[in-house]
């Protein structure tokens, strides 16, 4: 159990950093301006807590984005430090509420594919992760008028629910705090969030509901181009584990953009 509540928290550090997702593939990247392609290089490095520094010798991981002339993205690929390819996904737009997200391995086998719903505004409702014709996961998202995320309920195989997550926000329409309930519909924990946009820093502290600190998260970003988009990404996690004792990831990003 402990396990599982490590992997819910840890599933909250993407809702804070994306929260709602409209359907431009450039507000999904958090970029502003005619970009073409972005290619980011990924240092990670997992250790227990004051044991762990970014190696930037070695090389790191490399992925590449691709983007149309609409902003909308077309394909991404995954490299590993040997530069061999990891995973190809390929996006597709039946219609304009629906993206469809291909994953293939290197040679081109299908791996999975998710499907994702928005509403008419442009603001993500539903998230569906499947391999063949099996749900694996399905996430449910709902709105308020402003279009801010107010609730997100994740399900397993479809229509078991595993998490339900409430966020709050300020009067400037930040982010502030979480609530966490598991499928029983008991709260387990909760989150504060701050952000502080003079130094482009976000950080959340995630907390039982004993007061105990179960985890946290934070994200940096620096060296902002012409357009104003980062090109630098610090990101910084700790938590709890059931047998290692505390721990702590950190990953450096660094991107380059290219424009049309």
């Amino acid at each position: 159990m402990k396990r599982i509540v490590l992997l819910l928290l840890l599933s909250i550090f993407a809702q804070i950093s994306n929260a709602q997702r409209p359907a431009t593939g450039l507000k999904r990247y958090h970029v502003k301006g005619q970009v073409k392609q972005i290619t980011y290089f990924i240092y990670t490095k997992i250790g227990p807590v004051g044991s762990t520094t970014i190696d930037t010798i070695s090389r790191p991981e490399k992925r590449i984005v691709e983007f149309d002339t609409s902003g909308n993205i077309t394909s991404e690929i995954y490299y590993s430090e040997n530069r061999s390819v990891k995973r190809k996904v390929a996006y597709s737009y039946p219609d304009d509420r629906t993206i469809v997200i291909n994953y293939f391995d290197p040679w081109d086998s299908p791996i999975s594919q998710s499907i994702e719903k928005y509403d008419k505004n442009g603001f993500e409702i539903e998230y569906i992760s499947r391999k063949g014709l099996e749900v694996s996961n399905r996430f449910v998202f709902k709105n308020d008028m402003a279009g801010h995320l107010m609730e997100q309920d994740d399900y397993i195989k479809n229509d078991n629910l595993l998490l339900r997550t409430l966020f709050h926000y300020n009067d400037k329409g930040e982010k502030v705090a979480t609530d966490l309930f598991g499928s029983n519909g008991k709260q387990f924990a909760k989150s504060a969030i701050t952000t502080d946009s003079l130094s482009h820093l976000t950080r959340s502290e995630t907390s039982d509901m004993g007061g105990k600190l179960e985890s946290t998260w934070s994200s940096v970003t620096s060296l902002f181009d012409k357009n104003g988009n980062w090109r630098v990404e610090q990101i910084e996690t700790f938590y709890h584990t059931q047998h290692g004792g505390d721990m702590t990831e950190k990953i450096l990003t660094k991107r380059e953009i290219e424009y049309y």
